[in-house]
């Protein structure tokens, strides 16, 4: 006896299958609400920190051009305008060692010397870079010093000359405070940091109208400490003083280029201090 079959009829692994789609499809609209807001929140981030960056962006664009409205002292250039310049941190920092050591700039040429900036650099400073007119600075800030004992200075005296500093005003008056006083001129060339156009100005500004009394110690008599103590005497020179004393017997200063292998200028300074 045959059996109807209705075109309906599924088999077991096929209703199994079946089965498995609706399952499927179920789970897909269960879970399309939990999915989708998140995947929203990721769009909506994405348009935030878009929106963010733009807006730091502008911030940047008008602090800097707040900044640059004004020409810029270069010699009191701070970090936050050097930041709002586009200076790279590097050039400051190399910058601000120089006027640490009591350096200051008289031009742009001067600047990028200084920090090592490019070209291209030093032509977007060029309308904002400013410094005092050297000769207007100079003659404002020195006409107090001229014809002033370079003995009797102080270290606000010394700053009233264009490229001193207060660490300089400062090595200053501890040099001359070791050579017991300047007897010369030119024993500024002898402090470091002082290049020859500084010492120019001080030379035109200051003289020695008190020098020193300096208490010379006798050659043949001195001490090998009483020897190195003496300015521009280290201690093997007093060792050479005291073995050609000790070989030759009584001695006088003008030996000294017997003894020494040092330059006539540096013997001179010598002399000044033994006799």
């Amino acid at each position: 006896m045959s059996f109807y079959r209705s075109p309906f009829f599924l088999s077991r692994p096929q209703q199994l299958s079946l089965f498995i789609v609706i399952l499927l499809i179920l789970l897909v609209f269960f879970f399309r609400d939990q999915f989708q807001p998140e995947f929203k929140n990721e769009l909506e981030l994405e348009k935030i920190d878009a929106i963010q960056k733009k807006w730091d962006s502008m911030q940047q664009h008008s602090l800097r051009k707040k900044t640059k409205k004004w020409p810029i002292n270069f010699n009191y250039l701070s970090d936050y305008q050097s930041y709002t310049l586009g200076i790279p941190p590097e050039a400051f920092d190399l910058f601000q060692h120089y006027r640490d050591a009591g350096g200051k700039v008289s031009s742009l040429n001067h600047f990028q010397q200084i920090t090592k900036i490019s070209d291209s650099m030093a032509l977007i400073l060029a309308p904002f870079f400013k410094v005092p007119n050297r000769q207007k600075l100079t003659t404002k800030r020195i006409v107090e010093a001229i014809q002033m004992d370079l003995n009797k200075a102080n270290e606000e005296d010394f700053e009233k000359i264009y490229g001193i500093g207060p660490t300089l005003s400062k090595r200053m008056i501890k040099y001359r405070s070791y050579l017991g006083g300047f007897t010369l001129l030119d024993q500024c060339y002898e402090i470091y940091g002082l290049d020859s156009a500084v010492v120019s100005s001080i030379k035109k500004y200051f003289k020695i109208i008190s020098p020193p009394v300096i208490d010379k110690i006798n050659i043949n008599s001195a001490t090998f400490y009483e020897l190195q103590k003496t300015p521009y005497i280290d201690r093997a020179n007093a060792k050479k003083i005291i073995a050609f004393r000790t070989a030759e017997g009584n001695i006088t200063t003008d030996d000294l280029k017997k003894v020494l292998n040092d330059s006539l200028h540096k013997i001179e300074r010598i002399k000044l201090y033994l006799y």
